[in-house]
């Protein structure tokens, strides 16, 4: 329940350090004032080709956000990033824990890949909206969403695009921080975090843990996470990278309004280990060597009946390497193996096991100044489906002079059916071992333009046909599944993203989405056709920072959770206030208050949201 002397009691005291803080003159021992300048224009340095490239030179369409804008913004929740990137919608089926089902260009969540530290942890049978529903902003430099499909260099399960997560590299004097936070609906949180350089060993560590009752009975949750990345040069031209992640997540679930039901309890233990070596063979050959091992255990606790278990473990290489013939052609060439197991005891009871074997490759032509083409392909090879290849074509085009960037790409991606959809057998329901891989054709083009100092505004068109679309087969005696739909997805994006004089900093983000049936023209659900997403933040005399952010959800379609017949979806607008003190060089307070003007809505017809929430810390540096 909403907790409003918590929020009397918060704001009185922001009010009083604000105060405090304009009444007394700059201490010795709080941060200097920046110089005034303008905003830093450097290209930023990303791996849309699995290949380092500046920003203006990729083809794709690509959102980047970097840990400085997240904490700056205080974002502590994965989920809680995405209304800042175009052409992406989370579903959350609850509230705070719940899982947050990734929407991106209008595709179904489950064709949607989330990269971890350089290994795929979703696929056909581990769904990301688990992860993104539960993960915290722990080790992360930065998030990065690719949108459309990015079948060639990443497989299947990409027809929508790619979420990639990075840990930052420790480097510097090692410096450490404690983060505590309090807050409405019974939230409780803290977190380490800790990174630096030895000598030549670089390290970076957080762990935390965090509780919320949320907004409704029966729906607690709770999380104990960390995470750590080690860095070891094994020579001159050779670094050996490992990183653990493992986090335990317990949620209440009530289900709808219409169920409230008290004992259903979601549990999760996530497991992932990486380990690389990257090492520059000559001066224009790099190898890329990852491995990785991720478990995940789910248990579905719900009284009467018996427990449910899924694990899922999942082995992976992938071995890469990067040949730079000149100044205007550069190679990459790679392959990979990976081993699936599932064990599911609950309704479909299937225990199953794959592996896939594949192989890809990119050429990246330069062949005039400041024009960019890339061109590649991928082979996998499936145990139990057998094979699919997937293409991709990217374009860049940038002019210096005026600030313009034109991009354009095309490409194929698919989901290989899951080994539910294959293997599943009870009274109810039987799976189809003769499914065939849903596939998308999918292309954009767009224009970037620098606006003086002040920031990029850019435009793209999309459009993404997916076929053979996996549905329920409502005629089957039991039911089955059958590839049979076929979807269309085509919008706009825009992006606007600057700051000024390094003191006010912005992002904006819009999204025009027309999603429908190909076959009947129905619109698809859950798929707003009009989603904006804003965040502003300004410095005020160099220690108080205040900032004002929200998304707007418009015209959808969804369930009703009794009849099941197709209704209007609420539009909302939530928005949020957020700041923070530095109150001297090693103690910083800091408040959010979330759905700022109380708005009722249900992302998800019969699961309510939160209402005005008010959550405040400290942060010590040490």
């Amino acid at each position: 329940m909403q907790n409003h002397s918590f929020i009397l009691a918060a704001g009185t005291a922001l009010g009083t350090l604000i105060v405090s803080s304009f009444a007394q003159s700059p201490s010795s021992d709080l941060p200097k004032s920046p110089p005034s300048q303008a905003p830093s224009l450097d290209p930023v340095v990303i791996s849309a080709s699995k290949v380092p490239q500046k920003l203006e030179d990729v083809g794709s369409s690509i959102s980047l956000i970097e840990r400085k804008d997240l904490d700056r913004n205080q974002t502590r929740r994965l989920q809680d990033a995405f209304h800042l990137v175009p052409g992406t919608v989370l579903v959350p089926s609850g509230q705070t824990g719940a899982t947050a089902a990734p929407i991106l260009r209008g595709a179904n969540p489950n064709q949607t890949q989330v990269v971890v530290d350089g290994v795929r942890i979703s696929d056909a049978n581990i769904y990301p909206d688990v992860f993104i529903g539960g993960e915290q902003i722990g080790l992360v430099q930065s998030i990065e969403v690719l949108r459309g499909p990015q079948g060639a260099l990443y497989g299947g399960e990409s027809i929508g695009g790619v979420i990639n997560l990075t840990a930052p590299r420790g480097s510097g004097t090692p410096a450490s921080s404690v983060d505590l936070l309090a807050g409405s609906f019974g939230t409780f949180g803290s977190q380490l975090t800790s990174g630096g350089q030895l000598e030549s060993f670089g390290y970076s560590l957080s762990a935390g843990w965090n509780t919320t009752a949320n907004d409704r009975p029966h729906n607690d949750f709770s999380n104990l996470f960390q995470a750590v990345r080690l860095d070891l040069p094994l020579s001159d031209t050779s670094t050996a990278t490992l990183t653990f992640r493992n986090a335990q997540r317990s949620y209440q679930s009530p289900g709808t309004i219409f169920e409230n039901d008290p004992d259903n309890i979601e549990e999760e233990e996530f497991l992932l280990l990486t380990a690389s070596i990257d090492s520059r063979l000559t001066g224009r050959w790099n190898t890329k060597l990852v491995t990785g091992w991720l478990q995940q255990d789910l248990g579905f606790i719900a009284p009467p009946g018996p427990a449910s278990i899924v694990d899922h473990r999942k082995l992976v290489f992938d071995w890469r390497h990067t040949l730079t013939w000149n100044d205007f052609l550069t190679t990459l060439i790679g392959t990979g193996y990976e081993t699936r197991d599932m064990t599911n005891t609950g309704y479909g009871s299937v225990t199953a096991a794959d592996a896939l074997v594949s192989l890809y490759t990119e050429q990246t032509l330069t062949p005039i100044d400041h024009l960019t083409l890339t061109a590649g392909g991928r082979w996998e090879s499936y145990r139990s489906i057998g094979e699919a290849l997937t293409w991709r074509g990217t374009a860049a085009y940038h002019l210096p002079q005026s600030g313009t960037t034109f991009r354009s790409s095309t490409g194929s991606g698919f989901r290989a059916p899951s080994f539910f959809e294959l293997y599943a057998r009870n009274p109810f329901f039987t799976g189809n071992p003769g499914l065939q891989p849903e596939t998308s054709l999918g292309w954009d083009a767009g224009i970037a333009q620098d606006i003086g100092e002040i920031g990029t505004l850019a435009l793209t068109w999309f459009d993404n046909d997916i076929s053979k679309l996996i549905v329920t087969d409502f005629l089957a005696v039991p039911l089955s599944v059958v590839n049979l739909q076929s979807a269309s997805n085509t919008g706009v994006e825009a992006e606007f993203t600057g700051s000024w004089q390094d003191r006010f900093h912005y992002r904006f983000a819009y999204t025009y989405l027309q999603a429908e049936d190909a076959d009947t023209g129905q619109r698809l659900l859950r798929r707003p056709k009009h989603t904006l997403g804003f965040d502003a933040n300004t410095l005020v005399r160099n220690r108080l920072t205040l900032g004002l952010g929200g998304q707007l959800i418009q015209d959808r379609l969804d369930l009703d959770p009794v009849s099941f017949a197709t209704i209007t979806g609420n539009s909302y607008f939530l928005g949020r206030a957020y700041g923070s003190l530095q109150i001297t060089r090693n103690v910083q307070a800091h408040f959010t208050v979330e759905n700022l003007f109380n708005q009722p809505y249900e992302v998800i017809a019969g699961f309510p949201g939160r209402g005005l929430g008010a959550f405040g810390g400290i942060k010590l540096t040490f």
